[in-house]
């Protein structure tokens, strides 16, 4: 079990990340969130066949399910997920 300290510290850390340090020449990484979906449902409709080994939500109500439990992961202290976003 993961305590509240634990949920609260990463919650804490990732807002005060430095986005210049998850950032290259072509891509950034942000910390995943609603403002995602869009992006999420953009991506995800290109090519099914570069996500063949991974599960990726179709359509924006399983984006939106998708980014809903990757925050309450995020508020348990159970895991953190990154956004990929093209500079």
């Amino acid at each position: 079990m993961v305590s509240i300290a634990t949920a609260q510290g990463l919650t804490a850390y990732l807002t005060t990340m430095d986005p210049e340090n998850l950032a290259g020449r072509h891509v950034r990484l942000e910390p995943l969130d609603r403002r995602h979906v869009d992006g999420l449902v953009a991506a995800a409709a290109v090519d099914r066949s570069l996500y063949q080994w991974s599960p990726v939500p179709q359509g924006k109500a399983e984006a939106i399910s998708y980014v809903d439990t990757a925050l309450a992961w995020l508020d348990a202290g159970t895991a953190v997920t990154f956004g990929i976003v093209r500079m």
